[in-house]
């Protein structure tokens, strides 16, 4: 397809769906192919709103040094909103080698009637906790001045 869209126009956009949840090997070998094919932007999706910054920066910066003729391209992110992440993902993907990102102004109409309902001055906590609900495997910190990545209860009660 990739090959048909380049002898059609000259400006062909690749974005490999879930890009966040694939192997990187197999992410970077499809990014290979796909700009062999003539793609030349490649968009990078974080699909479903799951990465965190760190996680979704290093995917990028894997992309860099493992995609062959990646230099000859434009790396794009698109990343969606579910946790909250979506402009920290945009920023960690610029950062780590994307030149381009796809975003929205003001959000969608539901983030907007939700920011008008929320207290003033305060930061919004559902973000914060669909990040700790989806990612519970992880450590995080139960008290914002604890540093993240320790433990935030040890066996036998709350860490001090």
């Amino acid at each position: 397809m990739v090959t048909l869209a380049r002898s059609l126009c000259e400006d062909i956009e690749f974005s490999p769906e879930d890009a966040g949840r694939t192997e990187p090997d197999f992410l970077y070998e499809v990014l290979d192919t796909a700009i062999a094919a003539g793609a030349t932007t490649l968009n990078i999706p974080d699909t479903v709103g799951y990465l965190t910054p760190e996680e979704f920066g290093a995917m990028i910066a894997g992309i860099v040094k493992n995609v062959k003729g990646v230099d000859n391209v434009t790396i794009s992110v698109h990343c969606h909103n579910d946790l909250g992440l979506a402009s920290a993902n945009a920023l960690a993907g610029i950062r780590n080698g994307a030149r381009q990102a796809e975003v929205t102004i003001n959000g969608h109409w539901r983030a907007r009637r939700q920011h008008l309902a929320r207290r003033s001055g305060d930061g919004a906590t559902h973000p914060r906790a669909a990040v700790r609900l989806a990612h519970r495997h992880r450590h995080y910190a139960a008290h914002p001045r604890q540093p993240l990545g320790q433990p935030a209860y040890r066996h036998g009660g709350a860490a001090e």
